[in-house]
C-alpha cells in the first residue's frame, strides 16, 4: 500500500482542484447556483488517471450533474445546468463536492 505522501503527490492535481471548486464555492458572494457553476469549471479539468479510483465514479457522477443541461444560447453547458438547479439541488452539489474533496485529500493544505 502506497504511503499518504505518496499518494498524495499522485493525486495532488485531483485535491488542487477539488480544493479550487470547494474555494469556489465558500468564498463566492454570488447565488449558489453561479458558484456551483464556477467549481465545475475546475472538475470538469480532472481526466481520469488524476481521481483515485475509489473516487471515480463519484466524480463522474458529479460532472454529469454539473453538465445535464444542453447549452442555449451563448451560455455553455455548465452555466444551463447550474441556471436550471433549484437551491436545494445545488446545496446537494456542493455538499458532494466537498465530500469528495474531503476523501481525496484528507491533509491537503493549498
Amino acid at each position: 500500500m502506497p504511503s499518504k505522501k505518496k499518494a498524495h503527490r499522485r493525486y495532488g492535481y485531483a485535491a488542487e482542484k477539488f480544493w479550487q471548486a470547494v474555494d469556489a464555492l465558500a468564498s463566492g458572494t454570488a447565488p449558489i447556483q453561479r458558484r456551483i457553476a464556477d467549481a465545475a469549471l475546475f472538475l470538469i479539468r480532472l481526466k481520469d488517471e488524476d481521481v483515485p479510483p475509489e473516487l471515480l465514479e463519484r466524480h463522474h457522477s458529479l460532472v454529469e450533474r454539473l453538465t445535464c443541461t444542453p447549452a442555449a444560447g451563448d451560455e455553455g453547458t455548465i452555466v444551463a445546468t447550474a441556471r436550471a438547479l433549484s437551491d436545494e439541488d445545488a446545496s446537494r452539489l456542493a455538499s458532494e463536492i466537498v465530500s469528495v474533496f474531503l476523501q481525496v485529500a484528507p491533509d491537503f493544505m493549498p
